[in-house]
């Protein structure tokens, strides 16, 4: 089903098309620091890039109750389920290979 040209018009963008907007930070992430007039405008260096790492996808299925259970750890942590679910699997991925 397609909405082009249809009453959305061009509201609607397929996944990854459209940018992510840099200046609204995302869940994990630390908001921006907010300047003041009082702040020093002398511009500080940028960091120099990171080399980029190869990402590969995987996906996890969860029944409702394991779903729940993470996403309220998640939340109570302040991380995203990403960040939680990378964390225990390298913990018992280490935790394997020392028996």
């Amino acid at each position: 089903m397609s909405n082009a040209g249809g009453r959305l018009g061009n509201f609607v963008q397929r996944k990854g098309s459209a940018p992510r907007p840099i200046e609204i930070p995302q869940r994990g992430e630390p908001a921006p620091p907010v300047q003041t007039e009082a702040a020093s405008v002398t511009p500080t260096p940028a960091p120099a890039p990171e080399a980029k790492v190869p990402v590969r996808s995987l996906t996890l299925k969860l029944i409702e109750p394991e779903y729940e259970l993470l996403r309220e750890f998640a939340h109570r942590k302040r991380r995203t389920h990403q960040d939680v679910m990378r964390e225990a699997l390298m913990r018992y991925l280490q935790a394997e290979d020392e028996q």
